[in-house]
């Protein structure tokens, strides 16, 4: 019985730490863009900073964006249908807010914020952008958060 329990919490303990979550930060300065994730990327060509060619670049190569989408990154214009990472690499990821919404078709999404004195946002004093399923469904101007 003793050997059964202590087989137990052995097995436990050990399939416990094999399972654990990987906790590593993506770090801008040593990060392998090429092992990099698109959202990863997208952030750091969103911030318009330190490594955010060599992010396009690799966002490039992968194909992540058409050229119509590229253009609209750009020039900081979001609008419906665009990814998460395509919003991210527009407007940088400075917003000031997010919450989990239900709109009033019943759909469930995310809501971010953006400052534009903070961001590339469109609409001043906030840009507010929907997403449903992982795309924009709504950018609107708020004046109040």
């Amino acid at each position: 019985m003793n050997k059964s329990i202590i087989l137990a919490s052995v097995f436990i303990a050990l399939t416990g730490c094999a399972s654990q979550p990987n906790n590593e930060k993506f770090n801008v300065h040593t990060a392998d863009f090429t092992k990099s994730s698109d959202l990863n990327l997208c952030a750091v060509y969103g911030a318009r900073a330190n490594r955010s060619i060599e992010a396009k670049n690799e966002l490039v190569k992968r194909g992540v964006f058409s050229d119509a989408e590229w253009e609209s990154i750009a020039d900081n214009k979001v609008s419906v249908g665009m990814t998460e990472c395509a919003v991210k690499a527009a407007y940088s990821v400075n917003f000031i807010k997010q919450k989990t919404t239900k709109f009033k078709n019943g759909d469930k999404g995310m809501t971010f914020f953006y400052d534009c004195k903070s961001s590339n946002a469109t609409y001043c004093p906030f840009t507010k952008v929907d997403f449903v399923n992982g795309k924009v469904s709504a950018v609107s101007k708020v004046q109040k958060i």
